[in-house]
């Protein structure tokens, strides 16, 4: 579905994201290639400059309001948290409302860092006005494909990378393409 107005903008997600490395997101994709031929998943799936794990979104608009992304900058800068390692070590498909489902990595203990860095960075929106109390908490993931199909929850060989930084990211709907905003490193 495209998601432009009458005048033919664009919708814009806003959002804060960590990137695999280079190693591990060619993982990520020789192992989506893999399950497809495995589970007959059909799909576009995702490349390798869009894999990310997604940690808070910040608004969705044809036009995001430049207010609220420095708002979001700032609120960024203001972040600290050591560098930390990420893995995920099965797949499975989440339902929803459209006819495609995404095939998702997930990771049970591999995910702290990441639920730690979402919760700080809440608590940075928070301060900064731009967050509610009490949001519900995420489900750390890595979305590797949108199909039809769905497959079952399955192990897979741990997709680990090392999150040194987080990004700000603006995904305009149908280009296929991220576009960082601001990056931000994660230090001692």
């Amino acid at each position: 579905m495209d998601r432009s107005d009458r005048d033919g903008r664009r919708f814009h997600n806003i959002f804060f994201a960590l990137y695999p490395d280079d190693q591990t997101a060619q993982q990520a994709i020789d192992l989506t290639c893999l399950l497809q031929r495995r589970h007959g998943l059909v799909g576009p799936a995702m490349t390798r400059d869009r894999l990310h794990i997604t940690l808070r979104r910040v608004c969705g608009a044809y036009d995001p309001p430049q207010h609220d992304i420095e708002r979001a900058m700032a609120a960024a800068a203001s972040v600290r948290m050591p560098p930390f390692v990420v893995g995920l070590d099965r797949v499975l498909s989440w339902p929803n409302k459209r006819r495609a489902h995404p095939l998702v990595a997930v990771g049970d203990d591999g995910d702290i860092g990441v639920r730690m860095l979402h919760e700080r960075l809440e608590i940075a929106l928070r301060q900064g006005g731009m967050a509610k109390p009490g949001r519900r908490a995420i489900t750390p993931h890595m979305t590797l494909l949108w199909g039809p199909v769905e497959a079952p929850e399955t192990a897979i060989p741990t997709l680990c990378f090392a999150a040194s930084e987080f990004r700000l990211i603006d995904s305009p709907h149908g280009e296929g393409r991220h576009h960082v905003l601001g990056r931000w490193p994660l230090e001692p």
